[in-house]
């Protein structure tokens, strides 16, 4: 039995500190809107993005600039012969193909292959269909021909190329542009001058966060891309009935009997062979 309405409305209790301060705690707790199996999860989600580097928001971003491997995860592509049968096997599998084309005395090539080879050491364990390797133009230019500006990053798969982009969006360059003229300006003041080679140092021990999150989106876009479309199962179904068609039965089929088939309506449609009388043409 409810009591009068004036109870519906009273205030609570205890005060309005208490209140949040309560609810604070049960959400600590993660006992607020989750049940036995959803509190189980975050803490397994949790722990597993710590084991795992996944930038929980708990610390500082991860820099690939100043990230150091024992071993090299990203394969060179030494010759021309060797590129080919890098492509004849990646547009027949499912795996992914990524290359970054660079050349020698470049500080965006070294700072991109940074990037790089953070991503090739996470792709190791998240998505081990992906498979990186860089072109150097010094060494092989023949790889390099039509390429213009350096560094790139593209991906192949499926006998599809993509380009992949690494740069961060325009309004995060021009602050980092304008904070490091700032900081170049101190400097001089101070009188230590600073070399171009230095403020570019500056701009891309700046900006390596960032140009990880971009890549990796990209990158991450174009490998789910890739998947859907190797793994559309109908699409195949399709090409291997008309690969089927035109390797047996096409070619055993007389002309009169393709011309028969040709005219016959597949699904009760009316065939229709160039323009049509009306009814009422007399």
């Amino acid at each position: 039995m409810r009591g009068s309405g004036d109870n519906i409305f009273r205030a609570p209790e205890s005060g309005e500190r208490d209140l949040v301060d309560k609810i604070k705690n049960r959400r600590k707790k993660f006992e607020l809107y989750q049940s036995e199996s959803h509190k189980m999860k975050s803490l397994m989600m949790n722990s597993a993005g710590i084991r795992s580097d996944i930038a929980t928001g708990n610390g500082m971003a991860l820099n690939p600039i100043w990230t150091n491997f024992p071993t090299r995860c990203v394969k060179p592509i030494t010759s021309v012969e060797e590129m080919k049968k890098k492509l004849d096997y990646f547009s027949k599998t499912d795996d992914v193909m990524v290359v970054r084309y660079h050349q020698d005395n470049c500080t965006a090539c070294n700072a991109v292959d940074k990037v790089f080879e953070v991503l090739c050491h996470q792709a190791a364990t998240r998505t081990p269909g992906l498979k990186f390797y860089d072109v150097n133009r010094n060494d092989v230019p023949d790889l390099t021909k039509g390429l213009v500006r350096f560094p790139q990053i593209k991906g192949y798969s499926g006998g599809q190329w993509a380009d992949i982009d690494f740069k961060p969006p325009t309004a995060f360059r021009e602050e980092l542009y304008a904070a490091i003229e700032k900081e170049v300006k101190r400097l001089k003041n101070e009188g230590k001058p600073v070399t171009a080679l230095q403020a570019e140092e500056m701009y891309f021990s700046g900006a390596g966060p960032a140009m990880l999150e971009v890549t990796e989106e990209q990158l991450m876009r174009f490998y789910c891309k890739a998947q859907v479309r190797l793994h559309n199962y109908w699409k195949q179904v399709s090409m291997r009935r008309t690969w089927f068609y035109r390797k047996f039965i096409e070619p055993e089929v007389e002309e009169r009997v393709m011309d028969e088939w040709r005219a016959r309506s597949v699904f009760g449609e009316k065939v229709v062979h160039g323009p049509q009388p009306s009814d009422e043409f007399a």
